[in-house]
């Protein structure tokens, strides 16, 4: 038997189920209050975006440009935002005042900037 011909069969199987969800979910985007489909849209990107940040702060943490520390602080803070998310069905959430973005900017590039090139080229944090 051809193994091509099983993948070929299983690729179909998965694009025909896959169509058949696309489908489900039209549906109900359709019969859904457009209010109800922005939020769920919002938190979605939200969600996408958080955890985006977490690969992010777990990839400088790999390479040692946060301590585990700084890199577990930051990814209880995107954690208790996920919850939140998970929970919630406001439509509106406000946005962070400047001074709320600058702090959080300042105590990211503080825990960066404890770091120094090592002889090899790389970054060590300085202890």
């Amino acid at each position: 038997k051809d193994p091509g011909a099983d993948s070929l069969a299983a690729y179909n199987v998965i694009l025909r189920e896959s169509n058949n969800e696309i489908k489900k979910a039209e549906k109900v985007l359709e019969s859904s209050e457009e209010n109800d489909v922005r939020v769920i849209i919002s938190h979605l990107l939200c969600i996408i975006l958080l955890n985006k940040r977490a690969r992010h702060i777990e990839g400088l943490s790999a390479v040692g440009f946060l301590t585990n520390r700084d890199a577990h602080h930051y990814l209880e803070e995107i954690e208790r935002a996920l919850d939140h998310l998970r929970r919630c069905s406001s439509a509106s959430h406000g946005e962070m005042s400047q001074e709320d973005k600058n702090d959080s900017l300042r105590r990211f590039v503080a825990s960066i900037d404890s770091s120094v090139p090592a002889n090899d080229g790389s970054l060590v944090r300085e202890e």
